[in-house]
């Protein structure tokens, strides 16, 4: 498992990146985004979805010509790959649960979907990617791989380590 930094800031503060690549702390030559929805309480509620979207952030991240292009692969590949992980999951439950009905036959699909979605947590923990971000209601929090990063980008954004 890689080590992982967080850096916490106040949501409503603009987070100030070093002008070096989150991948490798090269000089940064260019930037490439990064969103994420917001979570709380209403991220278990149906159809608060839009809510969770429109509270979110999205963000511009420094890097370098070397390291764009393997960095916007990996989160187009991971969002992809959970995407399809919960719809494969879903339409398993459905199959095998076919004659349940109700909230059992519910409960049942999530479980499933679940089970098939444990090698991509486990991939997930095991290589996490250069940053993540996760909102909540007043803080943006922020995971890094590379500590001199998170070192650097707490220091810019005046949040004692």
């Amino acid at each position: 498992m890689r080590d992982e930094w967080q850096v916490r800031i106040p949501k409503a503060n603009k987070p100030k990146f070093p002008d070096v690549c989150i991948g490798c702390c090269a000089p940064a030559t260019t930037s490439f985004r990064i969103a994420s929805e917001a979570v709380g309480w209403w991220s278990v509620l149906p159809g608060m979805f839009l809510y969770a979207i429109a509270t979110g952030r999205a963000l511009r991240v420094p890097a370098c010509d070397a390291c764009i292009r393997p960095l916007r692969r990996q989160r187009r590949l991971r969002s992809l790959i959970v995407w399809a992980i919960v719809i494969i999951g879903v339409a398993i439950g459905f199959w095998i649960f076919d004659d349940w009905t109700g909230l059992a036959r519910r409960f049942a699909v999530l479980g499933v979907a679940m089970l098939v979605a444990l090698p991509y947590i486990a991939f997930e923990i095991f290589f996490p990617p250069a940053v993540d971000i996760v909102v909540t209601d007043n803080a943006v929090t922020f995971t890094f791989t590379n500590q001199d990063y998170a070192d650097r980008f707490a220091s810019e954004n005046a949040i004692l380590p």
